[in-house]
């Protein structure tokens, strides 16, 4: 659990890579989710594309274009002679990152390329929106004699 401005959020990383048991539950994560780091391989073609319907899914569940996204590119490392496949599958990790307003990093654990700053840029992200939404609730409660809603999200999870 983390506390950002007096509110207990929750923070799970869940790494679904290879699970269907994971597959039914996604969905539900993905609603009650405030940031999101994705991670995928470049020497992968279908890690590329599963990245892409993560993003779709989770921009259609959330219908919210402020969805925080950090995209982290796994093993950068790995390839020194980066094949055309790599390149391209690069290129267009960088045009979903652009395109969904995401964060983008290049990782490697073995060379400690970007492994904390991708997790500290999507904290920082999703406590500005939560800093927000309190304030906007602080605000419409002032307003509507301290109503609340309780759809508001109250957690986060990578």
């Amino acid at each position: 659990c983390t506390t950002i401005e007096n509110i207990n959020c929750l923070t799970q990383i869940v790494d679904t890579s290879g699970s269907e048991s994971y597959k039914i539950m996604i969905d539900s994560w993905i609603y009650f989710s405030d940031g999101f780091l994705l991670v995928y391989s470049s020497d992968s073609n279908e890690s590329v594309e599963y990245l892409k319907f993560i993003i779709d899914k989770i921009i259609l569940i959330n219908k919210d274009n402020k969805t925080n996204l950090v995209i982290v590119n796994n093993k950068y490392d790995l390839y020194d002679s980066k094949s055309e496949k790599c390149l391209e599958n690069e290129k267009y990790a960088k045009e979903l990152a652009q395109t969904n307003n995401a964060d983008y990093f290049d990782s490697s654990s073995l060379s400690n390329l970007n492994i904390k700053e991708p997790f500290l840029k999507l904290i920082d992200k999703v406590s500005n929106k939560i800093i927000h939404r309190k304030s906007f609730l602080i605000e419409n409660n002032n307003k509507t004699n301290n109503k609340t809603n309780k759809d508001d999200k109250k957690c986060f999870c990578f």
